[in-house]
Order: C-alpha cells, then structure tokens, then sequence
C-alpha cells in the first residue's frame, strides 16, 4: 500500500496527460469499465480457485501472479512519452507548491471533501468484507464472488455515468453516486439479522452491487472534477 500511495502521485499526471477535450470524463469511465470488466472475469476465476484448493501455498501463487502482472503493467507503462513540463513547474519546489495549492479556495474545498469521501470509500469494503466473515462466517471465496457483484455494479453504472457525466457535469452525479453510496450501508442497520443461507448471499450481493456502484461514481466525479481544476 505505501509504494501504491507513491505511484498513485504520478497517476492522475498521466491521465490529465491522455485524456483532453470534452470526453475527458467518458475516457475516465472507460479506464473503470475496463478495470471492473477485468475484475469480473479473474474474480470468477479466483473464487473458483479459492473455494476448491484453499491453501497457503495457492495464496502465494496468486499474489507472486499479482506481482507479475504489476511488473508487466509497468513496462507498458515505461512506453508512454514523458510528461512534458513548463521551466518554471521544474524549478518550482515541493514547498512552493504546497503552498500556491494552498492559495485556492476551490482547491482546499476540494481536498477537505475529498479526504473525508476517501475516508468513508477506504473503509467500508474493509469492514463489510470483516463483518461478513465475523458474523456470517463466510469463506474467502464467496466473498471473493461477491466483489464480483460488486464489479457488475460498477460495470452498469459506469456504462450509465459514461454518457451523462460530460453533459450533466461531475456535481450531479456525485451527489446522485453519494446517496446510493450511503443509502446502501445504511441497509446494514435497519435489515435484520439473515438465517436462511441464500437470503444472504442474494442480500450481500445486493451490498456489493449497489455500493460499488455508487463508489465507482463518486470516484470518476472526484478525479474528473481534479483534473478540470488543475
């Protein structure tokens, strides 16, 4: 997680760099369908693993596959042309930056909103994927499936938010993607306690669905609205 935190500082520099125009909002949409696509077909393939050879030395295949994949999308990486900076952005120093950013109203507004959205997207899928071994004790491998769920909502969503996002703007699908985000973990508090088993599975399934959805919205409004601030 700390060398992901210090390659996410380059990321959106890179995409502000690609996207351009007035579809820059449908190419951010793009990258999650493909990504969450992408989730869907090894997520099947991983729950399958899972639930049938669970072991520690699977575990570790498939986080050194993890690894190799990571390396592999460096390389590609490497390929795409180096950024091209002002003289004065290459003498400027961390501190002067820190500090003209510091000068925007909008900028600081957008922070202090974007560390506490953060905060609350960060958490609950730790905790839902916790409170669902805990309490329902559920194996690693359904709630592996789950996730898959939570892609297809992801997946649905982001088709819906690819063609309104650079004609209604970021804001309206933020606070539209905020409400389905919060009215879905609200669901956890007021829905009693399951007993039947598939009652479960369809419930959860639900969860996932429904908040990636709104988590993918939030996400794509939030790095949209960046990159038309800087």
């Amino acid at each position: 997680n700390f060398s992901r935190g210090i390659g996410m500082t380059g990321f959106n520099s890179i995409l502000g760099y690609i996207s351009y125009g007035n579809n820059k909002g449908a190419f951010l949409t793009d990258l999650k369908i493909i990504s969450n696509a992408t989730t869907i077909i090894f997520g099947i393939i991983l729950s399958y693993i899972l639930s049938k050879f669970l072991s520690l030395n699977i575990y570790s295949v498939l986080i050194a596959l993890g690894a190799l994949l990571g390396i592999t999308g460096v390389v590609f990486l490497f390929k795409i042309p180096e950024l091209e900076y002002t003289e004065s952005a290459n003498k400027m120093s961390l501190y002067d930056s820190v500090k003209n950013i510091l000068k925007r109203k909008e900028l600081k507004r957008y922070f202090s909103v974007f560390f506490l959205i953060s905060l609350f997207t960060g958490i609950f899928p730790s905790f839902l994927i916790l409170y669902m071994k805990r309490v329902y004790c559920q194996n690693d491998g359904i709630i592996l499936f789950f996730t898959i769920f939570g892609s297809m909502g992801a997946l649905f969503y982001g088709f819906f938010n690819r063609f309104l996002i650079d004609r209604l703007g970021s804001k309206p699908i933020f606070y539209l993607s905020i409400i389905i985000a919060i009215l879905t973990v609200s669901s956890l508090i007021f829905f009693p306690r399951l007993s039947g088993y598939y009652s479960g599975i369809i419930f959860f399934g639900l969860i996932f669905f429904f908040y990636f959805m709104g988590k993918l919205g939030i996400e794509n409004c939030d790095q949209n609205y960046f990159l038309e601030l800087v």
